[in-house]
């Protein structure tokens, strides 16, 4: 997809950029990344004491965060992983010749860590992919956290360990509506916005449309972490786009062979509302049923029951995403908001009221300010 090869090249762009700002030959910049590995990983004293971990930043860095928003069932986890793919995910050593001898620093091209709306759940998460990505086993358990600064620690362990492992890319995956706009999520979004600040290390956040409107609420955080915003909206209905992704479906899990039969498409436009991830779970559904072409020639009497059955669990978003979408009134923010995350990204700010504020003149209000 277009989106998505543009996602690639901003993203290989932005990782290139932060090395510049990290790097590893510039004098002092060595021995700068150990000390804040050191940090994230210090240990309190035999008297369970320990000074108040520092935030190490580099000098000179720049935020490069990238919002990355489309809505739910498009394929968000496959393009974090063709990214993760494409620019590697295991830690490679790096020799450098000092003065003082060889030393050896790590890289690890792409660190993927799910979102939580709260900030020690987050933490959890990162140490618990951060350590089996670096080959280190099971920091979650190794390092302390002060819970009485935790915004402060945080920060500091994450720069640390990112900086100590040099690291390219961080993606944080599966910010929805319902964990991204807590009133807990803005220290998240503060400890994302932060980070990139002070490393200049990219920070990709996978976000449906309803997700990306909680990071909307804290102005510092969505300018750290919005640096490039790109939305993807579903494939038009007639375009090239949408038949090839019904034609991969129809041969890889239909067993056909060229090129979809247009009544496929059709159905398949008309029960999906075109989201990629619904096509390939559809056609999974149906392959237990028929295989290859001579038995996809024409509609099944029961396609729409197979295909309504097996997105039982997204029916109702379908439904009211697509009266939403039509103009139809009568819902209240809340409710709009319970299917936010299915809002195609240039919909949201028309019918979510945060993303773009309505308003209507008022007979009560003096002629100059009605509008």
């Amino acid at each position: 997809m277009e989106k998505q090869e543009m996602l690639l090249y901003d993203v290989v762009a932005f990782v290139r950029a932060g090395f510049k700002d990290r790097n590893l030959i510039a004098k002092g910049n060595g021995e700068l990344f150990r000390h804040s590995l050191a940090i994230a990983r210090q240990a309190p004293n035999v008297q369970g004491h320990r000074e108040p971990r520092e935030v190490v930043e580099i000098k000179g860095a720049r935020p490069r965060g990238i919002l990355f928003v489309t809505s739910a069932r498009m394929g968000r986890r496959v393009t974090a992983e063709r990214i993760a793919q494409f620019l590697g995910s295991d830690p490679m050593p790096i020799e450098l010749m000092t003065p003082g001898g060889r030393v050896t620093h790590w890289y690890l091209p792409v660190l993927r860590v799910n979102w939580s709306g709260r900030l020690d759940d987050f933490l959890g998460k990162f140490l618990t992919a951060y350590g089996p990505a670096m080959r280190q086993g099971d920091l979650l358990s190794e390092i302390r956290v002060d819970k009485g600064r935790l915004e402060a620690e945080a920060l500091a362990i994450m720069v640390g360990l990112c900086l100590g492992a040099n690291l390219g890319l961080l993606i944080v995956e599966r910010i929805d509506t319902s964990e991204a706009g807590s009133d807990s999520a803005g220290k998240v979004w503060s400890v994302l916005g932060q980070l990139t600040r002070a490393t200049g290390i990219p920070v990709l956040c996978m976000a449906t449309t309803g997700g990306a409107s909680g990071l909307m609420r804290h102005p510092s955080a969505s300018g750290e972490l919005s640096v490039k915003t790109i939305s993807m909206r579903p494939p038009a209905s007639d375009s090239a786009e949408w038949a090839d992704v019904c034609s991969y479906a129809y041969q890889e899990i239909l067993g056909g062979t060229g090129k979809a039969p247009s009544w496929l498409v059709n159905k398949l436009e008309e029960l999906t509302q075109c989201r990629t991830a619904l096509v390939i779970k559809s056609c999974l559904a149906l392959a237990q049923y028929g295989y290859g072409d001579a038995f996809w020639t024409a509609v099944p009497a029961d396609f729409d029951e197979i295909v309504k059955a097996a997105l039982y669990t997204e029916q109702a978003s379908l439904s009211n995403v697509k009266r939403l979408e039509n103009g139809i009134r009568g819902y209240t923010r809340a409710s709009v908001m319970r299917f936010a995350d299915w809002l195609a990204p240039g919909e949201g700010p028309n019918l979510v009221l945060g993303l773009q504020i309505q308003t209507s003149p008022r007979a009560n209000l003096p002629p100059e300010l009605r509008d």
